[in-house]
């Protein structure tokens, strides 16, 4: 082989190693940021999850006054016992 030859082929492993390096590294960056990802995700899910109990919660609150019975209602009551009186008698 001439030595030109060996140049290029020592050359080129050079090359190869320094690219297998390379990528190495991005894998080792991309495991981390994955990793990060799914943090950020289970953060998102439990936010959301706990953003769904409040609404449902305020929700039972603002329309737990509109589900009782309108006979509990004082103005209700106290209009009826009043009576209401028609004025064709």
């Amino acid at each position: 082989m001439s030595d030109s030859a060996c140049v290029r082929r020592c050359m080129r492993r050079q090359q190869v190693d320094g690219l297998r390096k390379e990528r190495l590294l991005f894998e080792e960056v991309l495991r981390k940021e994955e990793r990060s990802w799914e943090a950020q995700k289970a953060d998102m899910v439990a936010l959301i999850q706990a953003t769904a109990t409040a609404h449902e919660q305020r929700q039972k609150v603002l329309l737990a006054p509109l589900a009782a019975p309108l006979h509990s209602d004082p103005v209700v009551t106290g209009w009826s016992a009043a009576g209401y009186r028609s004025n064709c008698s």
